[in-house]
């Protein structure tokens, strides 16, 4: 992030993350860094939140599987 001068800071917001998987491009380093750079923020603050057992992971396994995806066991490495 730039400098800034003084006292002048820039302004922050809260992010909504479900924006973010309408725009991901797996193709995009910048993409492939940030997405790695909040992996490592979630496993600093709880690595439970990222374990396959986590709440959010069952209630979105529920969604069922899509044809033009890998399965989640593919992208965890178990396939």
């Amino acid at each position: 992030m730039p400098p800034y001068q003084g006292d002048v800071k820039p302004l922050t917001h809260n992010l909504d993350l479900r924006k973010f998987f309408d725009y991901y491009d797996d193709g995009d380093p910048y993409h492939l860094s940030a997405v790695g750079m909040l992996m490592e923020a979630i496993n600093k603050a709880d690595p439970s939140i990222l374990d396959s057992s986590a709440d959010w992971f069952e209630t979105w396994k529920w969604g069922g599987k899509r044809k033009d995806l890998r399965t989640p066991s593919e992208w965890i490495g178990l396939d």
